[in-house]
């Protein structure tokens, strides 16, 4: 059985919330000469002011009483702002070359633990699929990473990136599953619980930044960058798309298709944003992929579409998925 209308215009927003997420791979490249710890404060900081702005303007705080905001905090924090702080750390300490292999299966653990929890289907019918995305992307990033030059890294290092980059991983997986879980059974709008974790990350934020400031080994020049003009206005330009789109924007979208969709479906459609990626990356360096990497991203799409089909399956028989937006 195929999805209803709604469901594919679920599916496709999904599809485009992935794209989005993309840019956040491709936007740190322009600003190489900062802290990427920097970026992703600043990057947080805009994603909080604009919903804290929109919540008054639109006088939306009289409905905030009802966000259990404990549950909030953490989700901005293992969803957003910790999790992106380790995903920086684990390449920091170990490199791409290390880490990107490890979050190529981002994709096959959210919808695995989604499907754990959930049991929207048989996980028989979900193996080969999986299995398929799983190999596909991950031999395409062992490939791209073996085309790059091999940097020297310690030993001890590569094992502490790999741990982070599994901490990563296991963060992002649980925010994925556990605020599905909580959107479908929840009457919180999906735009509110967006601005709620919004402004949880802007608490983050202002926690965070004197944090940074202390660690740094001299203060006075941590900030000596925001002299340079063009420095200066690459990084605004950086983190206000970072925070409004790839953030504020993409995180509604994505709690509006995670409350309508089943994670299994979401969890593969993941697999999207590291595809985006590439794409940008190849288009900014203007190389065409080689014969390789068509290769893997074509099992990767069948193995997407094989699994979107498979969890639909069960609808026949009386299984349906629908959420409130």
């Amino acid at each position: 059985m195929r999805p209803s209308t709604g469901q594919g215009v679920d599916i496709v927003c999904a599809i485009a919330v992935n794209c989005i997420w993309g840019l956040a791979f491709v936007i740190p490249k322009y600003l190489s000469e900062l802290d990427p710890a920097l970026v992703a404060l600043g990057r947080y900081f805009v994603y909080g002011m604009l919903s804290a702005a929109i919540l008054v303007a639109a006088a939306a705080a009289r409905g905030m009483g009802q966000v259990p905001w404990a549950r909030a905090f953490a989700y901005a924090f293992i969803g957003h702002v910790g999790y992106y702080m380790v995903l920086v750390w684990s390449i920091s300490r170990g490199g791409i070359m290390v880490v990107a292999p490890i979050m190529a299966t981002l994709p096959v653990s959210v919808a695995v633990v989604g499907n754990v929890l959930n049991k929207d289907l048989d996980f028989r019918r979900l193996v080969v699929p999986l299995l398929l995305i799983l190999a596909g992307i991950t031999s395409l990033r062992i490939y791209q990473n073996s085309q790059a030059a091999l940097q020297h890294v310690q030993v001890r290092d590569m094992v502490y990136g790999a741990l982070l980059a599994l901490g990563a991983l296991s963060m992002w997986t649980a925010y994925a599953v556990l605020n599905a879980r909580y959107l479908k059974r929840s009457q919180i709008s999906s735009v509110t619980w967006a601005q709620a974790m919004g402004l949880c990350c802007l608490l983050q934020v202002l926690i965070g930044l004197p944090l940074w400031l202390a660690f740094q080994e001299q203060r006075s020049q941590a900030l000596e960058w925001a002299s340079n003009v063009d420095t200066l206005a690459r990084f605004l330009a950086g983190i206000l798309v970072l925070g409004v789109v790839v953030s504020w924007f993409a995180t509604q979208v994505w709690n509006r298709v995670s409350r309508r969709l089943p994670i299994t479906v979401t969890g593969q459609l993941l697999v999207v944003q590291s595809l985006a990626a590439i794409v940008y990356g190849s288009w900014l360096e203007r190389q065409l992929p080689q014969w390789i990497e068509l290769l893997c991203v074509v099992a990767v799409v069948v193995g997407v579409v094989w699994g979107v089909k498979a969890a639909y399956e069960p609808a026949a028989k009386g299984v349906q998925w629908a959420g409130r937006s």
